[in-house]
């Protein structure tokens, strides 16, 4: 999922319309449209601004990570270093397999 598409469904996961989060943050109502269309990618230079608004990490919307918030990512970091390597293994595969049967 790329960096716009994650902040069209945080828009839609917060139920606001575009132009409410686009007002919020201070862009003019068109910036959404232009995005999509691929004339200018502003986004870009909001990103802290768009990451701070919907409480997410930059990372999360550049798509460096799939887990919205720090909190979420040392949480899970706690998991796993709690885990025996055979654990995590087994974490691992698993993993791996739920990832082959998305889209079947």
């Amino acid at each position: 999922m790329c960096t716009l598409d994650r902040i069209l469904k945080l828009i839609t996961d917060n139920g606001l319309t575009q132009q409410e989060f686009l007002k919020s943050i201070g862009l003019n109502k068109s910036a959404i449209s232009d995005w999509k269309k691929g004339l200018n990618a502003s986004y870009k230079k909001h990103i802290d601004k768009i990451a701070d608004y919907f409480n997410v990490s930059v990372d999360y919307l550049l798509g460096k990570t799939d887990t919205p918030t720090p909190e979420q990512q040392d949480e899970f970091s706690q998991l796993l270093q709690d885990c025996s390597p055979d654990e995590r293994e087994q974490i691992k595969k698993y993993i791996e397999f739920v990832k082959s049967q998305r889209g079947k």
